[in-house]
């Protein structure tokens, strides 16, 4: 992490940090969005040069928030990728997340983190990244009210789960893609403009984090209403690249109707016993029907959101856990080997499926394929066909456009930019 702008103290502490929490074949070298995101937010968030009132790379001679939108797949790292600068450059930041299970996990990275520092690093009397709060949404509107000073920085992690699209654009997605039914809350057009105007609109800088960023959440960042600066910075991976994880095997489940679905689950995990599985369901309404379903077999499911250890890989977790889709946003559990996805719609598009199965067993960097097991309707195994296919080409465009033909990770390009004729930050050839 060494010469992407942190101090020598926070970026040995992260490296550290990666060591003692990733596999052993892991690399630690950053990723190629590690590598754009950092240097960017510790310019833009360099104490020093903000106050001597100095114009920071993101001003751009106007006022208003700097927005940096970065998309990309499952496991490339993007939570150090802004946590990093924040903690090292000690700005006043938010990060908003969609549920508690992921505030805890993110807050338990940056305890890991401080955990790695040096007794008194950099002079620090007071607790290190205590001016970093990481909160669910649900939190969000009642933390900025009691906040007085403006933020150096807000981030929006799985951010296309945190904002409730403008009605224009909810009526044009399919079924599967409306957040109809939540396990969280959701930031309205009108909320989301209030915590942008809690932004320092001369130094701040918004971070919208997601494995995928569609074009309805491009378009509201463009209100203007939003006064946010633009043009945005965009990072990540290129247009057409494939939010699913190569490591990922998906394959299907036949049932007659959807109403079969579980039933055909519950048959699937009484015959093959022995893995740690996870089942995931449409919404926390269908939650107690599976595990009622599931001890009826023998089984003995555990629900997720009771499930404080999961993120603590020192407890030993349960054989089967139970959850909604929704709740897994962004969530590391990184013990279990089988996913079965027991919705009675079809997850779509192929990126909830990265959301949904991309964090188990850090599918990205495993050295063996994460099986995902999907109960499908004949209709849909069509559909789920016609994705995967999709799926097979992105990769295949991947792999023959990057230098090293073979490897699973997808290209990434210089960032991008939305069309405007004033650039925000001129990224390093």
């Amino acid at each position: 992490m060494l010469g992407l702008g942190l101090s020598a103290a926070w970026a040995s502490a992260i490296e550290t940090f990666l060591v003692r929490s990733l596999p052993a074949a892991s690399a630690i070298a950053p990723s190629p969005l590690q590598a754009a995101l950092i240097p960017y937010l510790s310019r833009t968030l360099d104490p020093v040069r903000a106050g001597r009132g100095e114009p920071s790379p993101a001003r751009g001679g106007r006022n208003g928030p700097a927005a940096v939108l970065a998309a990309d797949t499952i496991g490339s790292g993007k939570t150090i990728a802004y946590l990093a600068p924040l903690l090292s450059s000690g700005a006043d930041a938010v990060v908003v997340t969609p549920t508690t299970l992921l505030a805890d996990q993110v807050t338990g990275v940056v305890d890991g983190i401080i955990a790695e520092l040096p007794p008194a690093a950099g002079g620090r009397t007071a607790a290190p990244g205590s001016r970093l709060r990481i909160m669910p949404v649900a939190d969000l509107p009642q933390a900025l009210v009691g906040s007085s000073a403006p933020l150096d920085a807000l981030v929006l992690d799985e951010v296309d789960a945190l904002i409730q699209p403008p009605s224009r654009y909810a009526a044009r997605q399919p079924p599967q893609a409306q957040p109809k039914h939540t396990s969280h809350d959701l930031l309205s057009p009108a909320d989301l403009r209030a915590s942008i105007r809690s932004i320092d609109p001369e130094h701040g800088v918004l971070v919208a984090v997601s494995a995928s960023i569609n074009a309805p959440l491009r378009h509201m960042l463009r209100d203007p209403r939003l006064g946010l600066r633009r043009p945005f910075l965009r990072l990540g991976s290129q247009p057409g690249a494939s939010p699913l994880p190569p490591s990922i095997a998906i394959t299907s489940l036949p049932v007659a109707d959807r109403d079969a679905k579980l039933d055909a689950v519950v048959s699937l995990l009484s015959a093959c016993p022995g893995a740690s599985t996870l089942v995931v369901v449409d919404s926390d309404s269908r939650i107690e029907s599976a595990m009622a379903a599931l001890t009826r077999a023998g089984l003995y499911p555990t629900q997720l959101l009771d499930l404080g250890s999961l993120l603590h890989p020192s407890d030993v977790p349960p054989a089967l856990i139970v959850s909604d889709a929704p709740s897994l946003r962004g969530l590391d559990l990184s013990h279990l080997e089988h996913v079965v996805i027991a919705s009675r719609r079809l997850p779509r598009p192929l990126a909830n499926f990265a959301h949904i199965a991309g964090r188990v067993g850090r599918a990205s960097q495993a050295a063996s394929a994460t099986r995902v097991t999907v109960a499908v309707t004949p209709g849909e195994s069509v559909i789920l066909d016609g994705m995967l296919r999709q799926h097979r080409r992105a990769l295949s465009t991947a792999q023959s456009a990057t230098p090293g033909a073979g490897s699973a990770s997808s290209p990434h390009p210089r960032p991008r930019r939305e069309a405007d004729p004033a650039p925000v930050f001129q990224h390093p050839s």
